[in-house]
């Protein structure tokens, strides 16, 4: 689970795992800012005699403990200005699975799929019981109606319906000529039309998904009818000031009876703190939910007492993407702390020797990880090239670097073993492009190498007319193939790798580290101040995510699509774009995996990208609306998806070289995860990415045993 932020501040600061015992710097810091909370919690590894809130049962059999992000009781567990740190992770413990996803492939289940648990069937639950995409347009959603609140409001279509319904008006829907977008046609039927318009039905698997559970609808009516009073749009602005500034606190939350799943917080008295066990003999608090399993839940209500640790940093959704990072202040625990202490019995994560979301020498001897697999979802890492350089500009080069650089030892030394390589050079991420193209194609497609291959950059370099003078490559006017890479963080291992071999190879590099802010970076970022940078690749299933034309950078982070180009000399199908778009025509080799279009000498070292009597002249901004539109019929739109790829694979607009990696692990002395089911140890909550969110809502996790 390579965007774990703790882990990624793991690796930047060197921390590994160290069989010997010794204390590497990031547990040191982890253990340090324990020993300070400690101080300022009174809890340490004496105590003073005073009663401290003990688990019922907290050694037996009839408690699961899993962990989260999230400080419960400093949430805002309602309708808050921006998404509280952890809230979407800690709330899929306390919701129904609404449309739980495959994680590798992103294909949908409703209620009623099986799994197979203990040699028997498990049919399991979810709030949407069939979908269908209309027209491009718009998903109808059917909702099972067996599914409530804790406090016995049904979890239909309405409570979705009125979520939307005030989206829309507090963004003054009423005085646009657009009409709201949600039709409750029943209950239990919700059309809900796509909220950035139509798109194409091949495309429109990521839009379907309705989100978490919202508030209920005696919550969501009275704030309806407020929003519908309000006449002008200053009286909108009033109301919606009113609606997201007030907190919802998790013990209102809890007696209001607005969870949704298998597991019920019966009392605010369950929200609470504990002493745990964390490793070399410290204790400390924690805040600790307990859910019980509720009777009137569709399946086995025998199930054990949920319990519920929180502040795990880095405990959350799995993801690589630095934009949706950060670490929350005011934290000092790590998940590995809590695992080493065996303080949680099942979660996610990858389990390794060494670089890994956890050390195998650090985990208790029963914990057992029980799969892996890649999550497009997640996100994933590129080498971005600005075609504004003049050395970057020209084909051959690009190829020539990303032949040298250690992208193999890169991904490795700072992400580990909670990454993956991507499977095909189409520029797309898990196994999406094993759903959208047959096996042929794929197997066409050139393979450039991820490790360092000197020989093989050596080779295109000269094929673009450069030589080496000196130690360092030059190109045919004299110029020495020198550039800038630009980073924000200073905590730049992956960088120090990359230099460290493209200099070995004989191309200068100079690091141009922005350190006066986020802002400062986003501005240089924008005026392209840059000839190499690490950008973010968008996390999805649908070849529409990274087929597309935008760019994207905000503070300390920049993401682009992996067939968009930085710098853009070849025109663009937008009358203003962005540093990064999408060329408006070149010309590609007619056969898929081809490095040279047959006929052209590239005299110039690859920096003319059309000609007029060679190869298949495209326009892959076209295709890229091709992909959109909900017209494509199949046909076309796996045509436009192929021409994408091919532009990709051919031109190496950016280097796509890590994707996350999703573990499951259980300790099998407490919690066997009771399903011999392949199928479950891949499911997924659909938003946000957590295995252990479907697990506990249907119900795999086994029966009481006591």
């Amino acid at each position: 689970m390579v965007g774990d932020s703790n882990r990624r501040d793991d690796v930047r600061n060197g921390g590994e795992s160290d069989s010997g015992g010794r204390l590497n710097r990031r547990r040191f810091v982890s253990l340090t800012g324990l020993a300070a909370s400690a101080g300022l919690t009174g809890c340490s590894n004496e105590t003073d005699g005073s009663d401290q809130t003990t688990a019922p049962d907290r050694a037996g059999t009839n408690v699961v403990s899993v962990m989260t992000h999230a400080h419960p009781t400093s949430l805002d567990m309602g309708p808050n200005m921006g998404t509280p740190t952890g809230r979407a992770h800690f709330l899929g413990f306390l919701h129904s699975l609404v449309l739980p996803v495959h994680g590798p492939s992103g294909e949908y289940y409703t209620s009623g799929h099986t799994t197979s648990v203990g040699g028997r069937e498990l049919s399991v639950p979810c709030a949407v019981d069939d979908y269908a995409v209309e027209d491009g347009e718009a998903v109808r959603l059917s909702f099972d109606d067996r599914l409530t609140y804790w406090n016995g409001e049904p979890l239909d279509g309405r409570p979705y319906y009125l979520a939307d319904r005030i989206g829309w008006l507090e963004t003054n829907g009423a005085f646009q000529e657009a009409e709201f977008g949600g039709d409750l046609l029943d209950g239990t039927e919700y059309r809900r039309a796509f909220r950035r318009g139509p798109t194409n039905a091949e495309a429109a698997g990521g839009r379907v998904h309705p989100g978490l559970p919202p508030l209920p609808p005696s919550y969501s009516e009275p704030w309806v009818e407020r929003f519908e009073d309000a006449t002008t749009r200053d009286a909108v602005q009033e109301t919606y000031l009113d609606y997201r500034r007030g907190k919802l606190r998790i013990e209102t939350f809890v007696e209001e009876g607005y969870g949704t799943g298998r597991y019920e917080v019966r009392s605010a008295d369950d929200v609470t703190d504990e002493g745990i066990e964390v490793p070399h003999n410290l204790r400390t608090n924690a805040e600790v939910v307990y859910a019980e399993p509720r009777s009137d839940y569709p399946g086995a209500s025998d199930r054990r007492t949920l319990r519920i640790v929180g502040g795990a940093v880095g405990a959350d959704e799995p993801q690589v993407n630095s934009s949706n990072g950060g670490r929350p202040s005011g934290s000092f625990y790590d998940p590995r702390d809590y695992l080493s202490g065996e303080e949680v019995d099942f979660g996610t994560g990858v389990i390794a020797e060494a670089k890994g979301d956890f050390f195998a020498a650090d985990v208790p001897d029963d914990v057992e990880q029980l799969a892996t697999w890649p999550n497009p979802a997640g996100g994933g890492l590129q080498l971005t090239f600005n075609w504004e350089n003049e050395h970057l500009r020209r084909l051959w080069v690009r190829r020539a670097i990303a032949a040298a650089a250690p992208l193999a030892r890169m991904r490795l030394n700072q992400y580990g073993k909670g990454t993956m390589a991507p499977s095909t050079w189409t520029g797309m991420l898990g196994t999406t492009p094993e759903t959208v193209f047959e096996p042929g194609f794929l197997d066409s497609l050139y393979d450039y190498p991820l490790a360092a291959d000197y020989e093989r950059a050596a080779t295109w370099l000269r094929r673009a007319g450069y030589e080496r003078v000196d130690g360092l490559w030059t190109s045919p006017e004299g110029s020495t193939l020198s550039l800038t890479l630009t980073v924000f963080s200073p905590e730049i291992a992956e960088i120090e790798t990359l230099v460290a071999g493209l200099e070995s190879f004989g191309v200068a590099i100079e690091i141009r580290q922005l350190l006066g802010g986020g802002l400062d970076y986003e501005d240089n970022i924008r005026r392209g101040a840059f000839d190499l940078l690490l950008t973010d690749v968008p996390g999805g299933w649908s070849p529409t995510t990274y087929y597309n034309d935008w760019f994207a950078a905000g503070e300390g982070w920049t993401a682009i699509p992996p067939i968009a180009v930085a710098g853009n000399p070849l025109g663009s199908c937008r009358d203003d774009p962005p540093l990064a778009s999408v060329p408006e025509s070149v010309t590609l080799p007619e056969d898929p995996g081809a490095l040279a279009v047959d006929g052209v000498d590239y005299a110039d070292g690859g920096a003319t990208y059309e000609f007029d009597d060679a190869g298949e002249t495209v326009s892959p901004c076209s295709e890229v609306e091709r992909l959109r539109a909900p017209d494509t019929g199949e046909a076309g739109f796996r045509e436009a998806a192929r021409r994408c790829a091919r532009w990709y694979n051919y031109a190496l607009p950016n280097v796509v070289f890590v994707q996350d990696r999703v573990g499951l692990w259980t300790n099998r002395s407490k919690v066997a995860l009771a399903s011999d089911d392949e199928l479950s140890l891949r499911m997924s909550r659909g938003r946000p990415t957590a295995p252990q969110h479907y697990h506990v809502q249907a119900g795999t996790l086994g029966p009481t045993t006591e």
